[in-house]
């Protein structure tokens, strides 16, 4: 993605070329359109609840869902029979390079919108200054336009995507396919506004063109969707049908879902000073690096190094009672990983605890978390403070190819009726190299391995 100026800067810029326009003074002289009315509305397979599903054949753009158009100048919107991608009507944008020429309709979408698919049809017909662009479909929150694909004015007329960062600045992506003049051509785009972890993916003419989970925006929510101009640098003539906008709820922001991040590091004592014997650290993980000011729990790679003794860390939520758990355990001098999943302290805190006669170095790199709320969908994970449920230390030790089998369901605040628990798992004092597997009690064992170890 090309990173450029703020848009106030690229607005500056554009002035400068609004002379010599491709697109003429003076509105469009428009018929009355002879449409189809009853002719069935355009559908599709996307999730979500439908906002806008029209061919326009009512002949009108607010009688198709979209509030009344915009328009100034000698900008135009409204129905028009000349082209039509179905049926006999679409809408038609036309906008001048004539001083406040604009015109644009749009869509408002229900309050808490952060899933939203835009599925339509484009025919541009007439571009305007080279340089400058034709817009396609637009995502806003309030009055902050933050996501956009447009045809570029000039040259074989190429398809760009267009994102807002949360400091305001403008990233710009080739989507690597050209939209010629006069033809129809599909667009697809589905949009999860979640801060630095959106998802933006962009499909055109049934080919996907973009996708990713790590957009970086500063919002959570769609407020409207938006079609047509918004000023004269985008003066153009372009036909639009068979529009179809869901708006819904995203699934991994549901309560007790999982979100991932991009891997950042949210903690390195080697930067400042280890963390001392039987001491505690704790760090900030809600409200920064784009995760959300409330969640239930975060998943990390811990890792330990440069130990001066043997111990081990406990992971648990700011704030809380630290539990007896381990999370990794370690030797003097070693490096050791884990992955673990912790709840999240009101403060939006996790505390790290080292239980050991000598300093240790601690890092903490996030790479997700979990929505917070009463989960309300099968599937869903719910934090628990960390509780031992295991420690066959207090009985005898596992034989040779041998099991055990341990209660969770109903125990230690875990509900009677779950699906599968997530715990940390620790092997100690081993005779002898090997691994552990671990499975549902009843079930036969399978071919995999959760834990490899050595001797001692």
């Amino acid at each position: 993605m090309i990173r450029l100026q703020r848009a106030g800067v690229i607005a500056a810029l554009s002035l400068l070329v609004m002379a010599g326009s491709a697109v003429g003074a003076g509105p469009a002289s428009a018929a009355t359109p002879t449409c189809q009315p009853g002719a069935p509305q355009p559908t599709n397979q996307y999730p979500g609840t439908a906002v806008i599903a029209t061919n326009f054949e009512s002949g009108s753009i607010t009688a198709s869902g979209f509030n009344a158009p915009v328009t100034a100048g000698t900008g135009t919107a409204d129905v028009s029979s000349a082209e039509q991608h179905s049926g006999r009507c679409s809408a038609y944008v036309h906008v001048t390079t004539d001083a406040g020429s604009l015109a644009n309709f749009a869509a408002p979408l229900p309050a808490g919108s952060n899933e939203v698919y835009a599925d339509g049809w484009f025919n541009v017909t007439k571009e305007g200054v080279a340089g400058n662009n034709v817009p396609m479909f637009r995502f806003f929150n309030g009055a902050t336009r933050f996501v956009d694909v447009y045809r570029s004015n000039g040259g074989a007329g190429p398809l760009w995507l267009r994102v807002a960062a949360p400091d305001g600045t403008l990233g710009y992506t080739p989507m690597k396919v050209n939209v010629p003049l006069g033809t129809w051509h599909h667009l697809v785009m589905h949009v999860i506004p979640n801060g630095a972890s959106s998802t933006i993916e962009v499909w055109f003419d049934g080919q996907l063109l973009y996708s990713s989970k790590q957009v970086a925006t500063g919002f959570t929510a769609v407020t409207q969707m938006q079609l047509g101009a918004e000023h004269r640098r985008q003066a153009g003539d372009s036909y639009i049908d068979d529009v179809v906008i869901k708006a819904g709820k995203a699934g991994g922001q549901l309560p007790g879902t999982f979100n991932p991040t991009a891997p950042t590091r949210a903690l390195d004592t080697r930067n400042s000073t280890p963390v001392g014997a039987n001491s505690a650290v704790s760090f900030q993980v809600a409200g920064v690096n784009g995760i959300p000011a409330k969640v239930s729990a975060v998943v990390f790679n811990l890792t330990v190094t440069q130990p001066r003794s043997l111990g081990f860390i406990t992971a648990y939520a700011s704030g809380a009672a630290r539990p007896n758990a381990s999370n990794l355990n370690f030797s003097a001098g070693q490096t050791v990983p884990n992955l673990v999943t912790v709840p999240v302290g009101a403060d939006g805190k996790v505390t790290l605890f080292n239980s050991s006669s000598g300093s240790s170095q601690l890092i903490a790199d996030v790479t997700g978390y979990y929505v917070t709320g009463t989960p309300a969908t099968a599937g869903s994970f719910k934090s628990l403070s960390p509780a031992r449920l295991l420690d066959t230390r207090n009985s005898s030790a596992v034989g040779a190819n041998s099991a055990v089998s341990f209660q969770v369901a109903g125990a230690n605040g875990i509900p009677a009726s779950v699906a599968a628990v997530v715990f940390n798992l620790t092997v100690t004092q081993a005779k002898s190299l090997g691994f552990v597997t671990a499975y549902a009690s009843g079930a036969a064992r399978p071919n995999a391995s959760n834990l490899n170890f050595s001797a001692g």
